[in-house]
């Protein structure tokens, strides 16, 4: 049963392949991850999707992210991480936010402080709703 659950899955995804969504993934993630860093301590409201192109949850992600991208919420800053990179300032966010699993958003305060982490995927609808809210605080 899983099996056909998992190929139902698999053939359910909107924009593009598996492929499309992976090359989409490697665009969209920072390549550095200082950039998140500097982010958090703005004095601005962040949201961090660390995403793994080899997760199929992760690339649905992708698709959500882009959407939220292109809704641009004001005054929310927006990144995607692959924890995957191998450099130490990716390893120093994984530590810092103690991604354990992927998909994982963070969406982070102007303060700098974590607000939530919402594990899995989640739709455009609800991450929307989490950024509107960032953005009030």
């Amino acid at each position: 049963m899983r099996g056909l659950v998992f190929a139902v899955l698999l053939t359910s995804a909107s924009t593009g392949s598996l492929d499309e969504l992976a090359v989409r993934l490697d665009e969209l993630a920072v390549r550095d991850a200082r950039v998140v860093m500097e982010a958090t301590t703005a004095a601005r409201p962040v949201l961090v999707l660390f995403a793994d192109r080899h997760c199929y949850a992760c690339l649905q992600m992708v698709e959500v992210f882009m959407g939220l991208r292109d809704r641009s919420p004001q005054g929310v800053a927006l990144f995607l991480v692959d924890p995957q990179r191998a450099d130490p300032a990716t390893a120093f966010l994984v530590s810092r936010y103690a991604v354990w699993a992927t998909p994982m958003t963070v969406l982070v305060d102007r303060s700098g402080r974590v607000v939530r982490k919402l594990y899995g995927y989640q739709g455009l609808s609800t991450l929307a709703q989490e950024v509107d809210r960032l953005g009030e605080r």
